[in-house]
């Protein structure tokens, strides 16, 4: 162990003991009053945004108070892994983690080898750089990418879009980093960033679209695609999705729902469509005259959702809807 001494006489060890604990306070408390100056004048120089993540590439400085090996500072870049190495502790993850944090962890790790190590941890030099991505993406959540990273690329960094995704995804940049290089891209209401809304269709890695740079900073949000629901004695309840902006009738709707079954009160249908907040408005259906060609289609709208009676009981079905305008989840049908 570091920083243990040889024994003293008896009447030495108390005065010693406390003029190395008042020692090592006030190094504790200049560290910790210099890693607070340091975040607070990043965050000024950033205009408040979070701690900067670290990612491969970066390099990082760490000190580590009367320990030799750590003199001066030592030098550490984070590999392709997003870990350093360091003296003592050896190899270390550090990426996905700030400097704070990754102080936390260095002390978690020398405290084996140094009695109550003071750790600081400062940002030498950036080679990532953060890009949030929210929404309908299997790994939704700031990716730290290279200089020259593009949107299809940062896309499959997070793990792909998933099938319930929307006909578009949005970016907004801070007006500052310049606009966005895409038709359409402008201002928002605030003046404050640029936003632009990128069609997912034909969205690839050789696409306009897919080729725009990301810069740090920037905000990738893919919305969910918006949702009918057809329920009761249909072959295939659940939702459908709208994507690429589509909408459906009730003959189409229940062709997704792969046709109705025998059991189906087909002239007995409704439309539950959500009107304002708090209301509900029930629009009766009769599918058997619409078949026919007695009856025009009826088109539906988002979130409408087409109730088919028959065996299930009217108390379940209700409870079906009731859930349904609540939280409004479950599988989309794919078609």
């Amino acid at each position: 162990m570091r920083n243990v001494r040889n024994p003293a006489p008896p009447r030495f060890r108390t005065a010693f003991r406390a003029v190395w604990c008042i020692f090592m306070c006030g190094v504790a408390l200049l560290f910790c009053a210099l890693a607070s100056g340091q975040q607070a004048a990043d965050s000024a120089r950033t205009g408040g945004e979070k701690p900067y993540v670290l990612g491969p590439g970066d390099q990082v400085s760490v000190q580590v108070v009367d320990v030799e090996e750590f003199s001066g500072g030592k030098l550490a870049r984070l590999d392709d892994s997003g870990s350093i190495t360091v003296p003592l502790a050896g190899r270390v993850s550090a990426g996905g983690q700030t400097a704070r944090e990754l102080e936390t962890t260095l002390t978690e790790k020398l405290s084996k080898y140094v009695i109550r190590p003071v750790v600081a941890v400062s940002v030498v030099e950036r080679r990532t750089h953060p890009v949030t991505v929210t929404g309908s993406v299997k790994s939704p959540g700031v990716e730290n990418v290279t200089e020259g990273k593009t949107l299809f690329e940062v896309l499959a960094q997070a793990g792909g879009i998933l099938p319930e995704a929307g006909y578009q995804l949005r970016i907004t940049r801070r007006i500052s980093a310049g606009p966005i290089p895409f038709e359409g891209s402008q201002k928002d209401a605030n003046g404050e960033y640029f936003e632009a809304n990128i069609p997912l269709k034909g969205l690839d890695a050789g696409s306009p679209a897919g080729g725009i740079p990301m810069l740090a900073g920037d905000i990738v949000t893919v919305p969910r695609a918006e949702m009918i629901y057809v329920i009761g004695d249909v072959k295939k309840t659940g939702p459908i999705a709208l994507v690429d902006g589509q909408s459906f009738s009730v003959v189409q709707a229940i062709a997704v729902a792969e046709g109705m079954l025998k059991t189906a009160a087909s002239s007995k249908a409704s439309i539950k469509r959500r009107v304002g907040e708090d209301k509900v408005v029930d629009i009766p259906v009769d599918i058997d005259k619409i078949m026919a060609g007695k009856a025009p289609d009826v088109k539906l709208q988002a979130k409408d959702i087409l109730v088919v009676p028959g065996s299930a009981s009217k108390s379940a079905l209700e409870r079906t809807v009731t859930t349904i305008l609540a939280i409004g989840t479950g599988a989309a049908l794919r078609y």
